[in-house]
């Protein structure tokens, strides 16, 4: 499986280039996409154009000419990921942007936006605590009412495979705030702040699995159920749903 679609109701499944390539063309399913990509993949100029029809084709142009130059070997990784902090610091953004910006990186190298050391977080207009930034913060940004929180990613082995969000990660400033009965701040928040690199790819290391009962590994935890689901399975699993206990119980 190359992608899946992450909207309520649709559970469309990309298995082969083709059917990625119909799915980029669908702009909701576009913005959507969970990519499993581990490699360059030939349909990135597609999703360029899709993207600079819902967002902004200026920073659209700047960012395809960065991975131009990274996939030619002209700039490294991190000189890659800074020229993109720099045009998402200055260019006019949308909220299609910030959505689409991570999916074209994936498509183009194989690699995510956290994969190259940036970290993407968003906050809910109506958040509790609202514009408290997360920690690491490089450059924080309102787009469209929502803050967005551009962040340096993690090092070290310990880390959160994000299956989820494609490293544009929900953030909530205070523990305890609760939609519907169930925590609102995102296991990958939780977890990036006790420490954890987020990927977007899975490594060769040991892992542990969060939701599946217990954790069994010291250093690599991926997340592999929706984590509105996994208040509950992290609780019974590593300490309920705190940072330090996530840590303690899953690293060491």
């Amino acid at each position: 499986m190359l992608a899946y679609v992450d909207l309520p109701g649709r559970g469309q499944v990309a298995r082969t280039e083709g059917e990625l390539a119909t799915l980029i063309g669908d702009v909701a399913a576009a913005l959507s996409l969970i990519l499993l990509n581990d490699r360059p993949l030939g349909l990135a100029w597609r999703y360029a154009e899709v993207w600079a029809g819902a967002g902004t084709p200026r920073l659209v142009e700047q960012v395809v000419a960065y991975t131009e130059q990274y996939l030619r070997g002209i700039v490294d990784g991190g000189q890659y990921a800074a020229k993109i902090v720099k045009a998402m610091a200055v260019e006019p953004l949308t909220l299609a942007d910030v959505l689409a910006l991570p999916r074209y990186v994936k498509l183009a190298t194989g690699r995510g936006l956290a994969d190259h050391g940036v970290v993407i977080f968003h906050e809910n207009p109506l958040a509790v605590g609202r514009g408290v930034p997360p920690p690491r913060l490089i450059v924080g940004r309102k787009v469209e009412e929502a803050e967005v929180y551009l962040v340096a990613n993690n090092g070290g082995p310990r880390t959160v495979v994000d299956y989820e969000h494609m490293g544009v990660v929900p953030y909530v400033a205070y523990s305890g705030h609760t939609v519907g009965g169930v925590e609102a701040k995102s296991p990958v928040q939780y977890l990036y702040e006790a420490g954890y690199r987020v990927a977007t790819l899975l490594g060769p290391e040991p892992r542990a699995v969060l939701g599946q009962g217990r954790c069994e590994a010291r250093c690599y935890v991926t997340i592999v159920a929706k984590p509105r689901r996994l208040p509950m399975a992290v609780g019974d699993a590593c300490g309920r749903d705190q940072a330090a206990e996530l840590a303690a119980a899953c690293a060491d």
